[in-house]
């Protein structure tokens, strides 16, 4: 696997442990947040959730963690998207990531 499917894998990792941990179903979580925003059938979100990713870019000699962060440097607030899905209004990611794009324009104007 290369680099990007492992960081990728990681990330879908990140938001199934989230989530399943808040209580949610991983039916909900693949149809709701992964199938919409990273395209992959629950076979293949089953098959990732297996995957040692984070040891196999350890092994590489990549750092991970610095790796996400260069990708996603806008972190999602997964406290917040849960409250949204909880109202039944549930949004991508996409859609979540401009609305964080938003309020912190709207706070660094102040």
């Amino acid at each position: 696997m290369t680099t990007n499917q492992l960081l990728k894998i990681i990330k879908i990792q990140e938001i199934d442990i989230f989530f399943t941990k808040k209580g949610f179903t991983r039916e909900f979580i693949h149809s709701e947040l992964i199938y919409p925003n990273f395209f992959i059938s629950r076979s293949t979100y089953y098959e990732y959730l297996r995957v040692n990713a984070k040891a196999k870019l350890t092994k590489k000699g990549i750092d991970w963690k610095l790796e996400l962060d260069k990708i996603n440097s806008n972190n999602y607030n997964y406290n917040q998207l849960m409250d949204i899905l909880k109202d039944k209004n549930p949004l991508s990611l996409e859609t979540y990531h401009q609305m964080l794009k938003d309020e912190r324009k709207k706070n660094e104007s102040q």
